[in-house]
């Protein structure tokens, strides 16, 4: 039952160590969708803006340089020339800030939230898989190992779409980039136009007026592209978010219902074995028990029908030999791993006794052995039948009712013992030719058997000798106690000495923990205040390199403004008189 206990507390640390791990995912998505949705929001707005701009440039046209037939009356001048190009300017920096999603500390961000995603999905796959190894019958996958599978394949589908949507690389990222290297050809046109510097033909501003149409159309096609997770053929297998959520939550509280009905069943199970046990032990005792004399027949009649028949007993015998054997494979193959993990930390701590678990943990089959094999031998006593004992004697087996004769009395005071006994209490039933008998001499000795603990066995001595072996076991027994007790107070001791210096090392670690959070936020003030001065010496020399591009602009002339009455220049002669 311990064992039992010890696997029902190991699942329920790995199934909450999922739930915890499911929480984080949550959360990443929950965080990373909110910052999709208001990105896609303020680009889907940015676009309108620039679709409206493109309508008004249209407009210029059609009302200061088309006919109503649509044939061009003339061209834009300079001051046309700067409005447009204004607006052209305008849309470079819509479409920049759009970029921006597409790269830059943004695109961190957010691969950063994914990492976590994975390592979250990660975390709870190799929880799950330990336990649900434990639980494995045969060789097959259980069901909650081909449920999580698939789930997982469904979580990888949903991030590989909100990495598309982060990215844009379903045509949003890529359409984008098309249309703003566009205008910006139109931009370095344009701009030295209006410095004087080139001019533009007609056949020049008629293509530019043709380009409007094909941004309008890409525009509107970005639009419809940002936030698509998938190409526009495969829109039926878009995952959307809320129902990833929910399809990872049910899949978390079916597995732990699924885990702790595995556990409750074997609880019950041990208990259900347990009572079946004791009653066939009940049953044939009262076969094998010796009457009362002062008992009359009809009550020792009473009693036989009160109980099973021996065919009955057998077969249920039978039934409870296969289900010991199962169970005890299951739970050793479902416990061993615990096991060798809890001794490995121990022997790496220098725990005291780190070989306990293991050691109770081998005695697991063998006490199975060792009650099958007395079942055994109480069928071969009850029906006579001694091909009921068709397995040797186990390692380390010796009958209890031998056993606690070995703790009362000698060997004389027992074999004296055995014969009043026969003698007071006679059985109506004869007893096997193979029964256990206790050979002249014997002597019952404990051994440490294989699991660690002693155990009594049988040794042919003489009498003298084993008398004298007895009270030199006496005297040394009588050391061992002091030395015991030695070690005893020398382990408290240390017990002590470790506590204090545990307390001391508690403190010291949450003094250090306190002063890495300190340090940490310093850092990040730092590498944030960092960050700002580099962004923005990054922007003055940007701003300088673009006015050290840009052509000096020529002076404008007024055609309405009157020219200037040159000075009057002095003759020869005048200078002469003066």
């Amino acid at each position: 039952m311990n064992f039992v206990v010890l696997l029902s507390d190991k699942d329920t640390e790995g199934l909450a160590a999922i739930a915890e791990a499911e929480q984080q995912w949550r959360d990443c998505v929950r965080e990373l969708v909110a910052g999709l949705s208001g990105k896609e929001e303020r680009s889907k707005q940015q676009l309108s803006e620039i679709e409206a701009d493109i309508q008004r440039i249209v407009r210029i046209f059609r009302d200061r340089f088309f006919d109503p037939d649509g044939h061009l009356l003339k061209i834009p001048d300079v001051r046309d020339a700067i409005e447009i190009h204004s607006i052209l300017k305008k849309f470079q920096e819509k479409l920049g800030k759009e970029s921006e999603n597409f790269g830059g500390d943004v695109l961190l961000h957010n691969e950063d939230t994914v990492k976590k995603m994975k390592q979250c999905k990660k975390a709870w796959t190799d929880t799950g898989i330990e336990i649900f190894s434990r639980h494995r019958e045969g060789e097959e996958e259980s069901p909650e190992t081909v449920n999580m599978v698939a789930m997982n394949e469904m979580v990888d589908t949903f991030v590989g779409q909100l990495v598309a949507r982060m990215t844009g690389e379903h045509g949003s990222a890529i359409s984008t980039i098309h249309l703003t290297n566009a205008i910006e050809i139109w931009d370095n046109k344009i701009g030295p136009m209006i410095n004087g510097l080139r001019k533009l033909s007609e056949g020049d501003w008629l293509l530019f007026y043709g380009c409007l149409d094909d941004w309008s159309h890409m525009v509107i096609k970005i639009s419809t592209l940002i936030g698509a997770p998938c190409p526009a053929d495969q829109m039926d297998q878009v995952i959307d978010p809320p129902n990833a959520i929910a399809d990872v939550r049910k899949w978390l509280t079916s597995t732990q219902n699924s885990i702790d009905s595995r556990d409750a069943y074997l609880a019950e199970q041990v208990r259900e074995i347990h009572t079946e046990m004791i009653k066939w032990v009940i049953q044939v005792l009262l076969r094998l028990a010796p009457d009362r004399e002062d008992a009359s027949q009809e009550a020792r009649e009473a009693v036989l029908t009160a109980s099973n028949t021996i065919e009955n007993m057998i077969a249920n015998a039978v039934s409870l030999f296969d289900q010991l054997k199962k169970f005890t494979q299951y739970l050793k193959r479902a416990t061993e791993e615990i096991v060798v993990a809890i001794q490995y930390d121990k022997t790496a701590s220098y725990a005291e006794n780190p070989d306990k678990e293991m050691n109770e943990w081998k005695k697991i089959g063998m006490e199975y052995e060792h009650w099958s094999y007395t079942a055994k031998l109480l069928l071969a006593e009850l029906t006579e039948d001694q091909s009921h004992v068709d397995t040797p004697e186990p390692y380390g087996y010796s009958p209890s009712l031998e056993t606690e004769r070995s703790f009362a009395t000698s060997s004389e005071g027992t074999a004296a013992g055995e014969k009043a006994a026969t003698e007071s209490a006679p059985n109506t039933r004869p007893k096997a030719a193979g029964a256990h008998k206790r050979p002249e001499g014997a002597q019952m000795l404990h051994v440490l058997g294989r699991d660690l603990n002693p155990r009594p066995q049988q040794v042919n001595r003489s009498d003298e000798y084993a008398r004298s072996v007895q009270g030199k076991h006496r005297k040394d027994d009588i050391g061992a106690l002091q030395l015991l007790q030695k070690q005893l107070q020398e382990s408290e001791e240390r017990s002590q000495r470790t506590e204090s210096r545990c307390s001391t090392l508690q403190m010291e670690l949450l003094a250090s923990e306190e002063k890495i959070r300190q340090m940490t936020k310093e850092l990040e003030a730092f590498n944030q205040a960092k960050q700002e001065e580099e962004k923005a010496r990054k922007e003055a020399a940007e701003a300088a390199a673009a006015r050290a591009l840009q052509p000096p602009s020529s002076p404008r002339i007024d055609p309405k403004a009157k020219p200037k009455p040159a000075a009057p220049v002095a003759s020869a002669t005048s200078k002469k008189k003066k």
